[in-house]
């Protein structure tokens, strides 16, 4: 192994075993999928929205409108205090459930 891949090996290690590494790999992780998320969007519902609306962007603008609001929202809750957290935790929870079992209801198309 050469100098120069063990100083770039030591490099990235210590980089590793800063605190706020997870924080920054948590946060190019999130990137990366909602950017190949909103790009997937785009291209599994052009076709769907030229027929619909004429433009092959419509829903793409309406799903990165979308992201938009999350990314607000987003900004919006993490400055609250871990006492907002613990009060609304439980809440969340059950609300969370009875919104994953929504599409199981039978009735509608």
């Amino acid at each position: 192994m050469s100098v120069k891949d063990h100083t770039r090996r030591q490099k990235y290690s210590n980089y590793l075993q800063r605190p706020d590494a997870p924080y920054y790999l948590i946060l190019g992780a999130l990137t990366f999928l909602s950017g190949l998320g909103i790009v997937m969007v785009l291209s599994a519902s052009s076709v769907v929205s030229l027929q619909q609306s004429g433009s092959t962007y419509s829903i793409f603008f309406r799903q990165l409108l979308f992201f938009a609001i999350s990314i607000l929202a987003v900004l919006l809750v993490s400055n609250w205090k871990t006492s907002v957290w613990d009060r609304i935790t439980r809440y969340s929870f059950v609300l969370s459930f009875l919104a994953l079992c929504l599409p199981l209801v039978p009735g509608s198309s």
